[in-house]
């Protein structure tokens, strides 16, 4: 029996999580930051019953696209009316179990970065190995089957996440505006930009139109094949950016070279041998359907596979995920990393191997920008760059003259 703060908290659910072949849990807010959610994310199919509160619209919408997009045992218990003398749903208690051994964590965390990371938190933790009762384990196991029944079980909506981000985002303006009195608070450059602005910007660069007929070539070619191995050797390496002159006339008179050429004589290599791992990274990205987190970390895993002990990082993988869903992802080399890190104030520095903050930090905020949550123009060139906005803004950081 121990007694944990918030950051031993946050390792021994981890080192659980590992141990153990399933997982309950119950908690009043939960986000995507916590490790230990994104060893869920990793370890879903040990996930049993467990329920996600929304109270005060503290837990995070994207948690919410994970679990519409990838059906875990995961209910959610909304706001249910506007009686306030309808109890607040509030717990935190954590439940790992195996054939032979069990452990409860209950105390104050959420599964969130406050309640495993930044707060002062308390949580009591007790195994089967000092306790070899089972009425603890049984009796939690109830708790959290009692409010299974009163959440949406697995059968959230698309209807109610896309009600529930929106009362969130209002939620979040109401903070902003109090916040902005003591003191005033800074919105992101890169976020902040209108669409009109966004495509100024874009339309800047003279090699524009190169990036749109280089990326709705690529487009094509990713659709009409159903995996990488099957697209022709000289197009697979100008996808990957492993050659700068194309000898097929598909490319004629594109710039190939933009979104920066892949220099890694390793990365080049792995594609001219067609390396089975890299290749099932690269289709673990699908072409038409949202892009979740786990399939970007599948790919990773099969990247990192790929490399084996050579160095590897965003430089080298995250220019092909560009490529191929332009509406997702942005290139992170060059002078575009830099440009990023200052307009979305991000501290400490990237590296090229911060898979995971690529993703929760750099790419999950540019969902939050006003030019990418803008409508479709009508005009068809600038309906394109649209279509391509993320991967776009490789074009608005490269130098000007």
């Amino acid at each position: 029996m121990n007694l944990l703060d918030s950051k031993a908290t946050s390792d021994k659910l981890v080192e659980l999580l590992d141990e153990h072949s399933s997982v309950s849990f119950a908690v009043a807010w939960a986000t995507l930051s916590p490790n230990f959610f994104k060893e869920l994310q990793n370890n879903k199919s040990k996930i049993q019953k467990s329920v996600i509160g929304t109270h005060g619209y503290s837990t995070d919408p994207r948690v919410l696209d994970w679990c519409l997009d990838e059906k875990p045992f995961i209910g959610f218990i909304f706001d249910r009316t506007k009686n306030k003398r309808n109890p607040i749903f509030h717990p935190k208690i954590y439940v790992f179990k195996s054939p032979r051994k069990w452990d409860v964590l209950i105390g104050s965390a959420n599964l969130t970065e406050g309640g495993l990371k930044n707060n002062t938190e308390l949580v009591l933790h007790v195994g089967s190995d000092e306790f070899p009762s089972s009425s603890l384990l049984q009796n939690s196991l109830k708790v959290i089957d009692e409010y299974w029944k009163l959440s949406t079980k697995r059968d959230i909506t698309r209807t109610q996440v896309a009600a529930y981000r929106r009362k969130h985002e209002k939620e979040k303006q109401k903070q902003y505006r109090v916040e902005t009195l003591i003191p005033e608070l800074k919105i992101p450059e890169l976020l902040s930009w209108e669409w009109s602005e966004f495509y100024d910007k874009v339309k800047r660069d003279e090699f524009y139109k190169h990036r749109l007929a280089l990326l709705s070539q690529a487009r094509k070619i990713f659709q009409s094949h159903k995996n990488f191995i099957d697209i022709d050797p000289e197009n697979r390496k100008v996808l990957a950016g492993t050659v700068t002159k194309p000898k097929h006339d598909d490319w004629r008179n594109i710039n190939v070279s933009c979104f920066g050429p892949t220099g890694s004589s390793i990365f080049a290599g792995l594609i001219d041998r067609e390396n089975v791992h890299v290749f099932r990274a690269i289709d673990c990205i699908p072409i038409s359907r949202k892009v979740t987190r786990s399939d970007f970390m599948n790919y990773v895993d099969e990247i990192k596979k790929g490399f084996g002990d050579n160095q590897h990082g965003l430089g080298h993988v995250a220019r092909l995920l560009a490529i191929k869903r332009p509406d997702t992802f942005v290139p992170f080399n060059g002078p575009v990393k830099p440009g990023i890190h200052e307009d979305l104030d991000l501290k400490p520095r990237m590296k090229g191997t911060h898979y995971e903050r690529y993703w929760d930090e750099v790419l999950a905020k540019i969902k939050q920008a006003k030019w990418y949550k803008s409508q479709q123009p009508k005009n068809e060139t600038e309906r394109n760059v649209w279509r391509f906005r993320v991967a776009m803004l490789d074009a608005v950081y490269y130098p000007k003259n």
